[in-house]
């Protein structure tokens, strides 16, 4: 071992390596977690294209997203769901999911257009959104 590391005994080696093993860890750790985020906005985003309808008469693809119009877009597709539009709801839904960064309000979101999906019949579609 002398050859190797010549000074493994001494103490100030010993906590640079240990700090260095720390580091080394640390941003692996870090690097895995921004891979594994990336890998979940994927899959959400193939899941979303899965369930677009080419149908709608709303067309969502040019518009600009702004905080102010979530709330005024949900109340939308609330009363889209309501009125028996639901291909018009299931479209704003999956608009909102697409650019709402919120991980609380994606998951409301999830829910209604799972009951959408249900209210409209598709029951796998909204299986697989609760499952």
């Amino acid at each position: 071992m002398d050859s190797i590391l010549p000074s493994y005994r001494d103490p100030l080696f010993s906590i640079l390596l240990i700090i260095t093993l720390s580091l080394i860890v640390a941003v692996l750790t870090y690097a895995w977690g921004l891979y594994r985020q990336q890998q979940e906005k994927s899959t959400l985003r193939k899941f979303l294209e899965k369930f677009e309808s080419a149908e709608c008469a709303l067309d969502t693809t040019t518009m600009p997203f702004d905080k102010a119009i979530y709330k005024p877009l949900a109340l939308l597709a609330k009363a889209f769901e309501n009125s028996g539009e639901y291909h018009k709801a299931i479209n704003i839904y999956l608009y909102l999911i697409r650019h709402t960064s919120n991980p609380i309000d994606k998951g409301d979101l999830m829910e209604r257009l799972g009951q959408t999906y249900l209210h409209a019949g598709f029951l796998e579609r909204a299986r697989a959104i609760f499952s």
